[in-house]
């Protein structure tokens, strides 16, 4: 885990699952006060910085059917994803989106995931490399200012 006192953003590079529950757990321990909430990314916003939008996953109301992934090269034209997207239901988008000289596919996740599909080009020889693509990504999509 890697912690920004100035941004109030924790890092952690094991999955949200863990993190939540081990946040919580140490919330909970006496002497410690800690309060904690995920990222709230506006992925309408971000649908449009991608060069190209290739996943949304959304809640459904559809009888018997919790949630809905649309998966294809242009899914932000679906009607069913770009309402989700506009009114702030998505949970999940995937599309690519150049990081300095290069393109990524990557995902972002309502719970705070951010993940790259493609080889890190340009950060395996950093030391701690999602990090600071990470960091990148929070930098491009205007979350860090």
């Amino acid at each position: 885990m890697y912690y920004s006192e100035s941004k109030k953003l924790l890092f952690s590079s094991s999955t949200t699952p863990i993190t939540k529950a081990f946040l919580k757990a140490l919330s909970n321990t006496d002497g410690v006060d800690l309060d904690f909430d995920s990222i709230h990314f506006d992925l309408d916003d971000i649908s449009n910085m991608f060069g190209q939008t290739k996943g949304v996953r959304f809640s459904s109301t559809d009888q018997g059917v919790n949630s809905k992934s649309l998966s294809g090269y242009q899914v932000d034209i679906n009607p069913e994803a770009l309402t989700a997207l506009e009114n702030d239901d998505a949970t999940q988008i995937i599309g690519a989106m150049d990081i300095g000289q290069q393109s990524y596919t990557i995902m972002l996740t309502q719970s705070g995931t951010i993940m790259s599909f493609s080889k890190l080009i340009g950060y395996d020889n950093l030391e701690i490399p999602m990090l600071s693509f990470a960091i990148d990504v929070l930098q491009k999509i205007n979350y860090l200012q």
